[in-house]
């Protein structure tokens, strides 16, 4: 559903069925037991923050409302949250952890590795060994790369927790185990599992941590982090999130990351503060993608894609398909997209 009010002072509510609701009502078993809201239109960044009333005030001219679609998710991606609780003050979020050796970076303009002509900041997820090896010559470092179906190098660590920091950069609440229990265990916002979405047409499966893994720091402070235990995650049966988009359930592990005196646990962990979990995920590309560029390159890169782009202004000719990955935690719902570039080396 969407609202529209370009009719002077009156709000109309435009109610369009989606396919299937068409197909149920046609069938005659339509019954309406959920409804969500959602806000994805809005650019908060358009407002500004009253604080005396404690939200962020929108003009209407500034906020343009969506008009109803007919397909699934296409008015609401990322819904409203609703907790049963009043009493929660802080909500956790989901970051990526670019600060151990076994985290991959992401790849950002204006980075200074290597010479190049970056287009915007994703992760590369290369498909075979000779494009890892190009790519560790126009980049700068293995360390920005995603290594196709591997269970050894890089990956994507990523870590739950709640933020809490002053405009001067301070971190307000503690980060010991004491703080994880009341502010993430028990108002139940630990997420045991996050949900990962993946282009199917892409993405075979997802490779992530055993239970075994761990995520902690030492008495000193210093990273004792091992994902060293990794196993192949496949599709769950859950209903496409989006088109094309496959559902997986990641495995994470305990947080244990705190500040045992010394604050050096900033140095290790990305939350700057109480922290919940932690997992880490690479990706196998359909085989087909994976050819050298002694072989022919796969119509889906020319369909979806870009072929044969010099991307770093040096003569290697690339072959990408630039997707998302999103994921989402099991209790805190928090939502985060991962741009990923699936690239292959195509000659020069």
């Amino acid at each position: 559903m969407g609202f529209k009010d370009d009719i002077g002072c009156t709000i109309v509510l435009d109610a369009i069925m989606t396919d299937l609701g068409r197909q149920r009502m046609a069938a005659g078993n339509l019954v309406i037991s959920k409804y969500a809201f959602g806000d994805d239109e809005i650019d908060y960044a358009l407002g500004y923050e009253d604080l005396s009333a404690g939200y962020v005030v929108l003009s209407a001219s500034t906020t343009p409302l969506l008009e109803a679609f007919n397909h699934v998710n296409g008015d609401i991606n990322y819904g409203l949250l609703s907790y049963n609780r009043n009493d929660l003050r802080y909500l956790p979020i989901i970051k990526p952890n670019e600060k151990l050796d076994q985290s991959v970076w992401m790849f950002r303009s204006g980075s200074n590795a290597g010479t190049y002509s970056p287009i915007g900041n994703t992760y590369y997820l290369s498909v075979n060994d000779e494009t890892t090896n190009k790519l560790k010559e126009d980049l700068g470092d293995y360390q920005y790369i995603l290594e196709h179906d591997s269970h050894t190098a890089y990956k994507i660590i990523l870590e739950s927790g709640i933020e809490d920091i002053t405009s001067e950069g301070a971190v307000m609440l503690p980060r010991d185990p004491e703080a994880r229990d009341a502010f993430i265990i028990r108002p139940d916002l630990l997420d045991n599992y996050i949900t990962a979405h993946a282009d199917g047409r892409f993405i075979q499966y997802i490779i992530g941590p055993q239970p075994s893994c761990i995520f902690r720091n030492t008495q000193r402070e210093k990273a004792d982090v091992n994902f060293a235990a990794t196993t192949q995650y496949t599709q769950t049966s859950l209903d496409m999130t989006f088109k094309h988009y496959f559902t997986y359930n990641i495995t994470t592990v305990p947080n244990l990351m705190y500040n045992k005196g010394e604050g050096l646990d900033l140095d290790t962990s990305a939350i700057a503060g109480p922290r919940g979990s932690a997992t880490a995920i690479n990706f196998c590309v359909d085989t087909s993608l994976t050819t050298t560029s002694e072989g022919s390159s796969n119509y889906k890169y020319n369909t979806h894609g870009t072929t044969s782009k010099d991307l770093f202004n040096n003569g290697n000719q690339y072959d990408f398909i630039d997707t998302a990955v999103l994921i989402v935690g099991a209790n805190s719902q928090y939502k985060l997209q991962l741009p990923l570039r699936i690239i292959r080396y195509a000659g020069q």
